[in-house]
């Protein structure tokens, strides 16, 4: 029986246990699935990455989310070929309404992609 998570805290999931046993992956993913989508937010524990790292890139995440709108938009992922860079609140809409959050998407530079926006495989549709 998978371990359930308790909804009126914040989930803490412990990334090590992926690599752990089958049972100890299968556990973990249930959780995760469970925590993006019944709670919307978790700690993730385990993942080896330094703590002054970490605290970096929290002192930095502040410094940018406190600039103004115009400097912020300026790094907007409407700029970006692969879906990356500033989002301000409200700009997404999940479930029929606005995401009253601002966001910053990174992720690895690669090439980008040949497809156009309305080919079916630009999101993942075979």
């Amino acid at each position: 029986m998978p371990h359930t998570l308790d909804i009126t805290t914040l989930p803490a999931l412990d990334l090590s246990l992926f690599e752990g046993t089958a049972q100890q992956r299968y556990e973990f993913l249930e959780d995760l699935r469970h925590a993006a989508r019944d709670v919307g937010f978790f700690y993730l524990t385990g993942h080896g990455i330094d703590s002054d790292l970490l605290k970096q890139v929290q002192a930095h995440a502040r410094q940018f989310f406190a600039l103004p709108d115009s400097e912020k938009t300026a790094g907007g992922m409407i700029n970006s070929p692969h879906f990356r860079g500033y989002n301000r609140a409200a700009s997404e809409i999940t479930r029929g309404q606005p995401d009253l959050r601002e966001q910053f998407d990174l992720g690895a530079e690669r090439e980008r992609s040949p497809w156009k926006r309305r080919h079916p495989g630009a999101w993942g549709i075979t």
